[in-house]
């Protein structure tokens, strides 16, 4: 504790002699107070040469002189860096400028530069081009027009933008732009009854509007104009003669038809066809036979032949008459079998037997082909053909070998018959034989009995007059029954 308190006593004593000294030694000259400011570039070396200073500050340096010392208190800048390193990237660009140097290649540059206080300063400068700018191609294929980045273009071509990518570098973007057109068209079409058109469906005529989009995906307006003709419908009603033709059809039976043809306009057309056939009649007048001239339908015909007539019917279609026609003058003659008289011949023809010996008159009911008199006399026939008419010769008939009391006493029935008959000949006869004939005298049958009252017998199954002789023992009798 002494020994710090007096070195500090000596201090402020030697302090206060300096002091006291060095304003002595300005007065009396033993020692001199001199300051300087000194600016160097790297190192600065003491005007005493003993000290050397890298740094700035405040330094003190002492000169022996030959009559006194100098106290020089030197205030050193020292302004020089010796190297200065640096890293530079640039990511933008093929090139780069530094203080009025510009560098296109990346690597170690150095730059001799003077300072503020006029000294070198090394710069060493690694430099990093990176070349980052970016370049693109859009393909662009549109519609009328196209905006990128707030450009709007409406022509095709190449275009180039220059923008900024996210490094903050240029951004080339070539843009092949080709501008497709919308395109307009009119179309004009009919059609029948409707028309169909991208799923519209019109069936009225009209203008109608339509956007769709053509090859190049842009919009197509199609204005149509579109006329529509309504399909046609008619009613024929026709009557014909066996057939009818009606545009290439061929029609035979009577209906109702329908055709579908075509308008006007290409559309369809229905015709109904409501028809009615008629056919054609014929008629087959088969073996006429007449005495004298025969007339049909205002034609006279002399002689025996075919003839065809070829009329009109109701229905206003052909009528044919095939006329077989066999013209024979009336001629009759007279057969008998004893009890009956046949006339010949015996065609359709009407009959009238007479009695010649009482002046010819009619004997009445006698109207049939064959007759047989219940009495002895002379007898006629009068044969009546349509316009013809003859008269037989007389036949002499003699009918007293006939019993006619046997014939009264028969009794026959049912009359007329359906074909059984039966006969109650009044008494029991041992032989019975009974012979049918015919109108025209041919004998079709013989039935037999014996030992009987009552017979029966079958007559023929084709319906007429037939003439039966009833012979019982030694009796005769002859009979006429109508077979129905």
């Amino acid at each position: 504790m002494k020994t710090t308190t007096l070195l500090l006593v000596l201090l402020v004593l030697f302090g206060g002699l300096l002091h006291s000294r060095d304003m002595a030694w300005r007065n009396a000259g033993p020692l001199v107070l001199d300051t300087l400011t000194v600016a160097a570039c790297s190192t600065y070396t003491s005007p005493s040469g003993l000290y050397t200073w890298t740094t700035s500050g405040t330094y003190q340096d002492t000169l022996s002189g030959t009559l006194c010392d100098t106290l020089l208190t030197i205030h050193l800048t020292i302004g020089y860096q010796p190297s200065v390193n640096i890293l530079i990237e640039n990511p933008c660009g093929s090139s780069y400028t530094l203080n009025d140097t510009t560098y296109t290649i990346s690597g170690i540059h150095t730059q001799i530069l003077t300072n503020a206080v006029g000294c070198d300063s090394v710069l060493t400068v690694y430099l990093n081009l990176f070349h980052l700018e970016t370049y693109d191609t859009l393909t662009v294929d549109t519609c009328d027009t196209y905006t990128l980045n707030g450009q709007t273009y409406s022509t095709s071509g190449t275009y180039t933008q220059l923008l900024t990518n996210w490094l903050n570098c240029d951004s080339f973007l070539t843009l092949n732009l080709t501008i497709h057109e919308a395109s307009q068209h009119l179309l004009a079409d009919s059609s029948c009854e409707s028309y169909s058109f991208h799923d519209s469906l019109y069936t009225q005529s009209g203008l109608y509007t339509h956007t769709l989009t053509n090859q190049a995906g842009c919009d197509s307006l199609i204005s149509l104009d579109v006329t529509i003709h309504p399909a046609s419908q008619h009613l024929l009603t026709a009557s014909a003669c066996e057939s009818y033709a009606l545009n290439d059809s061929l029609y035979t039976v009577s209906g109702t038809y329908e055709q579908i043809l075509m308008n006007e306009y290409g559309c369809d057309s229905t015709l109904t066809l409501d028809l009615r056939i008629s056919q054609a009649s014929q008629s087959y007048l088969d073996s006429i036979v007449v005495c004298d001239a025969y007339s049909l339908n205002d034609s006279v015909y002399t002689s025996s032949g075919m003839y065809t007539q070829l009329l009109t019917n109701a229905e206003g279609c052909d009528s044919s008459i095939l006329l077989d026609l066999t013209i024979e003058p009336l001629h009759v003659s007279l057969t008998s079998d004893g009890w009956t008289i046949f006339a010949h011949p015996n065609f359709n023809s009407q009959y009238q037997w007479v009695n010649c010996d009482s002046g010819y008159l009619p004997v009445p009911g006698e109207t049939n082909e064959s007759y047989s008199p219940v009495a002895d006399g002379n007898y006629a026939v009068i044969v009546t053909n349509g316009n013809c008419r003859d008269t037989s010769a007389c036949m002499a008939m003699t009918i007293t070998s006939l019993d006619q009391s046997f014939a009264h006493e028969l009794r026959y029935f049912p009359s007329p018959s359906s074909g059984v008959l039966t006969i109650d000949l009044g008494g029991i006869y041992r032989h019975i034989e009974i012979d049918i004939q015919n109108a025209i005298g041919q004998q079709i049958g013989t039935y037999r009995d014996q030992s009987r009252q009552k017979t029966s017998v079958r007559l023929p199954t084709e319906s007429g007059i037939y003439m039966l002789q009833v012979q019982a023992d030694d009796r005769v009798a002859v009979i006429k029954v109508v077979r129905e």
